[in-house]
């Protein structure tokens, strides 16, 4: 009998996420996100859980660009398409960096986002966001283009 690999965490990367494009994409997508919001929702050094996990920081092996919330949602190729002008400072932390106390990173306070869900299809969802939300759609989408608060 064979048994699957748990995911995990890996050390933080540069590989940039590629969009969901095909079937298989959605379904390796949809056979991963049990485990990542479980992953989200664990204990990891510093932090009791998380808000999100992204796709990246579970493989470097063509990374999808999609992340999960800590409640189950499955975000699929998100992109900010509007955002305010001025930034405000965001106390963060990362799972990615499980030892490393919060910082401050400057975040838009409002952002309107484009994305697709696993539960709808290839439909686009477009949301304007404000405050925590905004910022976890940031956060989430730097890890996506290979970026960390650390940097």
């Amino acid at each position: 009998m064979e048994t699957k690999t748990k995911l995990k965490l890996i050390k933080p990367h540069k590989i940039k996420s590629r969009e969901l494009l095909s079937d298989e994409d959605y379904k390796r997508a949809q056979e991963s996100a049990k485990e990542m919001v479980a992953l989200c929702n664990a204990e990891h050094g510093l932090y009791k859980g998380g808000h999100a996990i992204t796709h990246s920081q579970v493989t470097k092996e063509d990374p999808l660009r999609f992340f999960v919330t800590y409640a189950g949602e499955v975000v699929c190729n998100p992109k900010i398409i509007n955002c305010t002008k001025t930034f405000v400072n965001n106390k963060e932390g990362c799972l990615s960096y499980s030892y490393r106390s919060e910082i401050q990173v400057p975040r838009h306070n409002k952002v309107t986002v484009r994305y697709q869900s696993l539960d709808f299809g290839e439909e686009m969802i477009e949301q304007n966001l404000n405050g925590k939300q905004a910022k976890i759609f940031q956060h989430e989408i730097d890890h996506m283009d290979g970026k960390y608060i650390y940097d």
